[in-house]
């Protein structure tokens, strides 16, 4: 296995990205922007689609350019224990 991509939600209204994983040798060749691409489409009619990772420069560019907007920036605030 070279890639993992697992939601969690209820099917209608939130879903949660869990995991978008690509094993670092075969990272940069498109496979996790197909999966994340491939999870939008799925739910593309769920209201709220969350994810939680990083704060690494790599990671919130792939997630930008696949379509995400970082919370901060739609006056929003998370919280987590």
């Amino acid at each position: 296995m070279v890639a993992l991509a697992r939601v969690v939600g209820d099917d209608h209204t939130i879903i949660y990205i869990q995991d978008v994983l690509v094993v670092t040798k075969y990272q940069h060749n498109g496979i996790g922007s197909y999966l994340l691409q491939a999870i939008l489409e799925e739910y593309k009619d769920i209201r709220q689609v969350l994810l939680l990772t990083k704060n690494i420069k790599n990671t919130i560019d792939f997630y930008e350019r696949n379509g995400l907007t970082d919370v901060n920036n739609l006056d929003l605030v998370s919280f987590m224990k």
